[in-house]
């Protein structure tokens, strides 16, 4: 089975920042988790975010045409790939077009702007994402900060956090560039704080002022300026509070719960401030340009003297935030590739192959070995029942899995096996909803009964909007009972993707 391999299309630079390469990293950590390959392709970006991506492990590959344009574009489709992932404001809907017509595309959006891109898929993981942003769109969207890709060092680094009943802790990070060296206002600010405090500052390593922010916490023992740091995670985490942008940083201050005064940077900004806030996972400052460094100061006051708020902030930010949102993403772009079709006759050694093998047997309440002439008989009585419906699952031409409903009057009862070698890449549940699609006016109910042990099913299963119903007894063995209520065209009632 050859590797998938996904192309994360992204620049970086004083302008732009370097948000959008940190999001394609996460990307491609839960991509290489679930067996596949990945490339950056830079058309913007100095040596330093090159030397990140290669630290990484991944292949970086120049495009030597201008930003978003049709050479741009052409360039790219050059380089060998499953999936492209674009993300960046610069790639126009011809942009997008000219990808999607020869290659499975994932459009990274922030407020809207890919609203008429044509692709497989459309993420935007911001608190204030709903579908009517797209109202045009045609690609499935992935919504909302379940989303939230964030990079393998973040999720590695969620734990308990100690709150002081004061705190003094500040980090100032005001994304990879500030082009418009705000961070030298937050330290005017810093200094006219009435009460003890260890700062740490960041420059990013697109950030043009070093010289300038240098200079201005020079002398102060209580501000320590960073540069090129890579262990972010360790500084949240040291952290009372966070003083940062309300870009790409916000979702991973959140996921730590480190309590934060969101600064607007620029206007795509604005609206994560304003929900993030709403949602009670921290503070907005506004526009950093619009502040005096005195009103900054008491907003940062107000934050560590309040052991409360700092709590309240932190328990916001977790409930906003899990962690799993790359792995969400990554199950979705393998579930795009997936297709359900009736078993045939010549399916038999196939269904064989993945229902007999001894890993699939283990979560089966019949987990003995099968004999091939018992499963040519069954296959056989199965293929001839009208009230059996019995798919083979493909990705890539490739069969992935089985899915079988046997139905008694208006209810089903569902069995799903995946060969071992697709396991954990999202595939159960594309396939139990691509099976309520098939099942449109067949069945009103669908039951299925999982081992309690079985947690990756039981996770596939409710993802698939299946819900629990009792405990029960299947072979003399205990056995959780899931239900999913489908509607005349066979979506289930009340499913969340």
């Amino acid at each position: 089975m050859p590797a998938q391999r996904l192309l994360i299309r992204a620049d970086a630079g004083e302008r732009i920042g370097t948000g959008h390469v940190m999001r394609g990293i996460a990307l491609a950590q839960a991509w290489q988790e679930t067996g596949g390959e990945a490339v950056f392709a830079l058309a913007e970006g100095g040596a330093a975010i090159e030397a990140r991506l290669r630290a990484e492990g991944f292949p970086v590959i120049r495009i030597a045409a201008p930003p978003g344009s049709a050479a741009d574009a052409a360039a790219t489709l050059r380089i060998a790939a499953n999936w492209v992932v674009l993300d960046g404001y610069h790639f126009s809907a011809a942009y997008a077009a000219a990808i999607h017509a020869e290659r499975r595309l994932l459009v990274v959006d922030d407020w809207g702007h890919a609203g008429r891109a044509e692709a497989d898929l459309i993420l935007n993981g911001n608190a204030y994402a709903t579908p009517d942003l797209y109202p045009d769109a045609t690609a499935r969207l992935l919504l909302g900060t379940r989303y939230v890709p964030l990079r393998r060092e973040f999720q590695q680094a969620i734990a308990p956090r100690a709150t002081p009943a004061v705190g003094r802790a500040i980090l100032v990070t005001l994304g990879g560039a500030d082009p418009e060296n705000h961070t030298v206002l937050v330290i005017d600010a810093l200094k006219r704080l009435t009460l003890p405090f260890e700062a740490r500052v960041l420059i990013g390593a697109s950030n043009p002022h070093g010289e300038a922010v240098r200079a201005a916490a020079a002398n102060d023992s209580r501000i320590t300026v960073l540069e090129r740091v890579r262990d972010m995670p360790a500084l949240m985490n040291w952290a009372d509070v966070a003083i940062a942008g309300a870009g790409t940083t916000t979702w991973e201050l959140c996921a730590l719960g480190v309590p934060a005064l969101l600064a607007v940077l620029a206007d795509n900004q604005a609206p994560v401030a304003e929900a993030v806030a709403a949602r009670g996972a921290a503070l907005a400052l506004g526009r950093l340009d619009e502040q005096l460094p005195e009103r900054i100061a008491r907003r940062i006051e107000v934050v560590l003297r309040s052991v409360e708020l700092r709590l309240l902030l932190a328990q916001g930010g977790r409930a906003l935030v899990d962690g799993r949102g790359a792995a969400r993403v990554v199950r979705e772009m393998h579930a795009v590739d997936l297709r359900l079709r009736p078993a045939e006759a010549g399916d038999c050694a196939l269904v064989y192959r993945i229902n007999a093998n001894p890993a699939v047997r283990r979560w089966s309440f019949s987990s003995g070995a099968i004999a091939w002439e018992d499963h040519c008989r069954w296959f056989a009585d199965k293929l001839a029942d009208p009230r059996c419906l019995l798919f083979v699952a493909e990705a890539g031409g490739e069969a992935v899995g089985v899915l079988r409903y046997d139905l008694v009057g208006d209810e089903a009862t569902v069995s799903i096996a995946i060969d071992p070698a697709w396991q954990g890449r999202g595939y159960g549940t594309a396939m139990l909803r691509a099976g309520s699609v098939a099942l449109a006016g067949r069945a009103g109910l669908v039951r299925a009964v999982i081992k309690p042990d079985n947690a990756a099913s039981i996770r596939a299963f409710a993802s698939a909007g299946y819900r629990p119903e009792t405990d029960t007894t299947v072979n003399g063995e205990r056995a959780l009972l899931m239900i999913q209520r489908l509607d005349p065209v066979g979506a289930a009632c009340g499913a969340r993707s």
